[in-house]
């Protein structure tokens, strides 16, 4: 588990000290954490890290599609489509769309939810690894 906690938090951690305008430092901790909960069903360090990084990738799979989802509903029904409670009045412009925040901790938090659930445990159930 703590090899899977390590991965994730190195691997988010580094995207966040060199662009500061992406995501916070409370989604580097969430990911650690999540890699502490996938790392952990697995009973090898190697098979530790890669399920934290499946789990991780899931999620952001996840985010992704969300994220498309609504810039495209935004796009074609008007800012009126799931409206953002932090939007100014310009944001019906084009360029509004592509500076629009998506939360990223909720997707990834469900990435590994999923992830552990599909998994199973060591012992039974389905492994995708």
């Amino acid at each position: 588990g703590l090899v899977g906690a390590t991965v994730l938090f190195v691997v988010l951690l580094i995207p966040n000290l060199i662009m500061r305008a992406g995501y916070g430092f409370g989604d580097v901790k969430l990911a650690a954490i999540l890699g502490l909960a996938a790392g952990w069903m697995r009973t090898t360090a190697v098979e530790g890290a890669y399920a934290a990084l499946y789990a991780a990738i899931l999620g952001m799979m996840l985010g992704l599609a969300t994220t498309v989802v609504v810039a495209v509903g935004r796009r074609l029904a008007g800012p009126g489509f799931l409206p953002d409670p932090d939007a100014t009045d310009d944001a019906a412009e084009p360029e509004a769309f592509r500076r629009t925040a998506a939360p990223f901790g909720p997707a990834l938090a469900l990435g590994a939810f999923l992830f552990v659930l599909l998994s199973g445990s060591r012992l039974t159930g389905p492994n995708l690894l």
